[in-house]
Order: C-alpha cells, then sequence, then structure tokens
C-alpha cells in the first residue's frame, strides 16, 4: 500500500478513535489536503426568572465537549450569569450533528444564599432526543420547547 494511503487510514483511526473535531492535516506525498468538521444544529436556551429573588450566579456542570460546537456550549453562554428577577435570557447553542444526546446541568445559587439545579439534553429542542428533564432545590423549575427553543421557567415554591 503507498504511502499516501497508510497517512489516510491513521488519520481516519484518529479521528474515529478519539471523535476529534475538525481535524486537519497535510499528506506530504502530493500535498493532499483534507478537512473534516462538525455539523452543528442550531438550537436556543431561554431562561426564564419569575421567581421573588435574583439569581446572583449560575454554575454549568456535566458537559461533554464533543456535544456542543465550540466544545463548551452553556458553559461559556451561562456560567457566572446573574438573572435579575423578572428578567429573561436567551442564547443560541450549537449541538453537534453527530453527538446523540447534549445533556447539561446549571445550578441557580439565589440572593438568599438558596438553589435549585435542573437537567436538560440540549438536543431536545430540534426533537432529536428526550428531554431527559430532572430538577431539585428551593425553586419550582420547568421546561418546555417553543420551535427549537427550549424554555426553562423559575418560580418559587
Amino acid at each position: 500500500m503507498p504511502v499516501q494511503y497508510l497517512g489516510i487510514l491513521k488519520v481516519l483511526v484518529l479521528y474515529t478513535k478519539f471523535k476529534m473535531q475538525p481535524i486537519f492535516f497535510c499528506l506530504f506525498f502530493g500535498l493532499f489536503f483534507v478537512s473534516v468538521s462538525a455539523r452543528s444544529q442550531e438550537t436556543h436556551l431561554m431562561i426564564q426568572n419569575f421567581s421573588k429573588q435574583d439569581i446572583i450566579t449560575t454554575v454549568v456542570s456535566g458537559v461533554d465537549c464533543f456535544d456542543f460546537e465550540d466544545g463548551n456550549g452553556p458553559i461559556e453562554r451561562f456560567e457566572n450569569k446573574a438573572i435579575p428577577s423578572g428578567a429573561t435570557v436567551e442564547t443560541r447553542m450549537e449541538v453537534n450533528y453527530y453527538a446523540s444526546d447534549s445533556p447539561f446541568t446549571m445550578t441557580f445559587w439565589f440572593e438568599d444564599k438558596s438553589s435549585a439545579w435542573y437537567r436538560i439534553n440540549q438536543k431536545y429542542a430540534i426533537g432529536d432526543a428526550e428531554a431527559g428533564f430532572s430538577t431539585a432545590g428551593t425553586r419550582k423549575i420547568s421546561y418546555s420547547k417553543t420551535g427549537i427553543t427550549i424554555v426553562i421557567s423559575v418560580f418559587d415554591k
């Protein structure tokens, strides 16, 4: 087998084994360039704070970097965010087309030092997965879906 083809096989094995995206490589014999990049799907996440307390900060956890186009998803957009009482925050989140799920957990810390958390699968926004919703804490948290937007609503109990 020619050396050029061995190089392609090695890269494909690495790509499959480690789910590396995007991959850019050059084979020196013939300067053959190949690029493989992740396809993403647009979704949105909206958080509505209907509680009487300000959310003074948010903590995002349980994120798999492969699941989101930029590798961070909700971490980059919602980590350490304040959401005043009565306010709504919305952002776009690109999920990886090839990921089967895109779950994450978000914890809200309120000005009275109480907390509440929820876990959801962001791929639910485009109908590619179950919501997998769970929640606990000092506030009632519910979810709904409108188009490609997951709406998280926070209420006093």
